[in-house]
C-alpha cells in the first residue's frame, strides 16, 4: 500500500517553535556536500518492539502493585516515558522519580527483547538502496541511547547507521522537532532535504514541525492516524531511494 497525501491551502503551523527550523539550521560546508538524509524512528519502524514494551510495562506495573490496560498502552506511541508514566499511573509517582522509573522500565524492555529482534521485511534492502544513492541515514528515537544501540546491533545496522539521536540527547520529546533537527544537523543536511519515517502521529507532527518530509508506515497505526504524512506506506517494499528523492524534490509519481 502506498498513498500520497496531497495538501491544499495553508499548511498547519505549530506554536512549539516560533523560529523556522530551516532558519535555525546553519548551512555549513559539510551540509552543502551531503544532499539527502533519511531519519528513521526506531520503535515500530526499525523493529516491531510493541509487544516487548507492553510486556515490560506490565512487569513494571506488577512490581508496584498496579494494573495497566492494553488500550491505554496503545495510545502512547511516540511519547517519552516522563509523559507516559502519569498517563498510565496517575497520582502514583512523583515527577522527581520519573527518570529513575524510566530507566527501570527500559532495562526490563531490553531484557525482554534482547536476542529476539527481527528486522522488518525490506528494511535492509531499502537502507542499502538509500546508501547507494548517496543518502545519509540516521535514527531519531524517543527511547534511551542504550535501546538504540541494542536495536542497531541486533539488526546488524550499526555499520550502516552511524548517526543517532535518542531521548537522552534532547530536552523536548515529539511532536517537538528538536530530535529530528539535531539528527539532520549531525548529518550535515538541510531539513528541506530530509525525510523522516515514522509510525506514530506525534512523530509525523515532529517531522512536519521540522519542515521535513514525512513518510508514515502503518506498522502500528492506521492511515487515518498518519494523515499528516506526505506519503503513507504499508511496508518497506513499498518505497525505494528514487521514490524518496521524488518526495523531496516534489516529483514523486504514484
Amino acid at each position: 500500500m502506498l498513498t500520497q497525501q496531497v495538501k491544499h491551502g495553508k499548511s498547519r503551523r505549530t506554536q512549539l517553535n516560533p523560529v523556522s527550523p530551516v532558519a535555525l539550521y546553519s548551512l555549513t560546508a559539510e551540509s552543502r556536500m551531503n544532499k539527502y538524509c533519511v531519519i528513521f524512528d526506531m520503535d515500530g519502524v526499525l523493529v516491531d518492539s510493541c509487544p516487548f514494551h507492553l510486556v515490560a510495562w506490565k512487569m513494571f506495573a506488577h512490581k508496584y502493585g498496579l494494573h495497566l490496560e492494553d488500550r491505554v498502552f496503545y495510545q502512547t506511541f511516540g511519547l517519552r516515558n516522563d509523559e507516559i508514566i502519569p498517563l498510565f499511573f496517575p497520582n502514583h509517582f512523583s515527577p522527581a522519580d520519573y527518570r529513575k522509573l524510566d530507566r527501570e522500565k527500559e532495562a526490563l524492555y531490553r531484557e525482554c527483547i534482547k536476542g529476539k529482534v527481527v528486522p522488518p521485511n525490506g528494511l535492509t534492502l531499502y537502507i542499502n538502496d538509500l546508501i547507494d544513492h548517496g543518502f545519509l541515514i540516521a535514527v531519531g528515537s524517543s527511547g534511551p541511547r542504550e535501546n538504540v544501540q541494542l536495536i542497531l546491533a541486533e539488526t546488524n545496522l550499526t555499520h550502516k547507521i552511524k548517526i543517532s539521536v535518542s531521548g537522552d540527547d534532547v530536552k523536548h520529546g515529539k511532536p517537538d522537532p528538536e530530535i529530528f533537527i539535531k539528527a539532520a544537523r549531525l548529518c550535515g543536511v538541510s531539513p528541506l532535504n530530509t525525510v523522516v519515517i515514522e509510525d506514530a502521529s506525534a512523530g509525523i507532527r515532529a517531522a512536519k514541525n521540522a519542515q521535513m518530509k514525512a513518510i508514515g508506515i502503518t506498522s502500528t497505526a492506521t492511515p487515518d492516524d498518519l494523515g499528516e504524512a506526505d506519503l503513507i506506506i504499508g511496508s518497506f517494499p513499498d518505497i525505494n531511494a528514487e521514490k524518496t528523492i521524488g518526495l523531496i524534490t516534489g516529483h514523486l509519481l504514484i
